[in-house]
């Protein structure tokens, strides 16, 4: 496993975190299958992962409960020592699990009403983490009407106290907004480490790769999220883009393209990956542990594979909700989001899962009545029941 170090402690992290909030799950609701789980955790961390990604609210299924969602639970009682331990470990116990790993979460910004909020729910998580302190603590989420939120209960305040205390040890935030609300949040404070998310679709897309120059030049690691694009960008590529793959006299699958494309950048520091199956471990560690940078010839083969996603024809839809609501429940927009996906990226199980997840039966595109009264609304002209119908088609049948 190769690692970088952050900050000035020395610390070294593996350029491969785990991102929890897509475990294995069983039966309905997102509840975790502790025991896959449990098995992947431990090869990942027997092969030198050693940072674990988690968040308040991560498999909370389609209930918001009081104390947040299962994960952080889950990955307690995992360092803990429940489920056994991985053999490097020099010691089988909970206190030598707890030294050699870095647990990150997240305080969940949109919950926030005063600083007593953040203080109970940081107490609920390490409950939940069954530890007194956490090594990197995130603002989750930060956009503009989060950031408010931040900056009116004076929330980074709140987490430099905590740092002092010793019950966080490095203080960042996630970011999902435009790059220059990312820049600002950058200038705002000395922040010991940022997470964006960027994959080779998505260099313009949030902060981007503007946002990743920027928080490099001020000295901040970048932590990478969506590295694959919640597994869109490893399923089998379109022709166009196989053909275009299968040129390089290195036989890289589409996960390794997506993956080598960010480690070969020195400006990335660490990139999580969602891993939800025993074989996304497997690949995911075997990459990170190899050292197989892309050649002058990859690199135009992958600048040519990101012109094909730009020039990909979009459906077109600027999410107004004009067509909204419908008559008979649908949620028009986020249908039209995942054709769009489709269209893009293939039924890959990526999209499968943020389908299943997002589109409940009630709003799915197979209760469209084809009544037009969108169509006079869009003021895109998009044929919406048309493409319900392809929602249906592709995601129902």
């Amino acid at each position: 496993m190769h690692y970088r170090k952050i900050g000035n402690k020395g610390d070294e992290i593996s350029i491969l975190g785990f991102g929890s909030m897509r475990l294995p799950i069983k039966g309905s609701n997102f509840e975790i299958d502790e025991e896959k789980a449990s098995k992947m955790l431990i090869y990942a961390i027997e092969n030198g992962v050693n940072y674990i990604d988690t968040a308040y609210f991560y498999h909370s299924g389609d209930e918001k409960y009081d104390f947040g969602g299962f994960s952080e639970i889950f990955i307690g009682n995992f360092i803990s020592g429940k489920y056994g331990f991985p053999e490097n470990l020099p010691e089988k116990t909970p206190e030598s699990f707890r030294e050699n790993i870095f647990i990150a979460t997240k305080l969940p910004i949109y919950l926030i009403e005063s600083k007593d909020d953040a203080l109970k729910i940081f107490n609920t998580q390490l409950k939940k983490l069954k530890t007194d302190y956490i090594d990197f603590y995130l603002l989750h989420d930060v956009k503009r009407s989060s950031w408010k939120t931040v900056l009116d209960y004076d929330l980074i305040s709140f987490l430099k106290e905590l740092k002092k205390e010793g019950k966080i040890n490095y203080i960042g935030f996630s970011f999902h907004d435009d790059f220059e609300l990312f820049k600002e949040v950058i200038d705002s404070f000395d922040w010991d480490f940022c997470q964006i998310q960027y994959n080779y679709v998505d260099t313009k897309y949030q902060a981007g790769e503007a946002g990743l120059n920027y928080a490099h030049s001020k000295e901040i690691p970048v932590f990478i999220m969506e590295p694959l694009k919640g597994g869109r960008l490893s399923g089998e590529p379109f022709p166009e883009i196989r053909d275009l793959m299968e040129k390089s006299e290195n036989k890289r699958s589409p996960t390794e393209w997506g993956l080598r494309f960010l480690w070969d950048n020195p400006k990335v520091t660490m990139l999580l990956s969602g891993m939800s199956e025993p074989e996304h471990v497997f690949e995911n560690v075997k990459i990170a542990k190899e050292d197989k940078k892309l050649n002058l010839e990859e690199i135009k083969i992958m600048k040519e594979i990101q012109k094909i996603y730009d020039n990909k024809n979009m459906i077109g839809c600027t999410d107004c909700k004009y067509c909204m609501p419908c008559a008979a429940g649908v949620d028009i927009p986020k249908n039209i989001k995942f054709v769009e996906e489709f269209d893009l990226y293939g039924l890959v199980a990526g999209v499968l899962w943020s389908y299943k997840r997002e589109i409940k039966k009630n709003i799915a595109g197979s209760n469209c009545i084809d009544c037009g009264h969108c169509l006079d609304k869009c003021p895109q002209e998009i044929d919406i029941p048309y493409i319900m119908k392809r929602s249906e088609e592709i995601f129902e049948s």
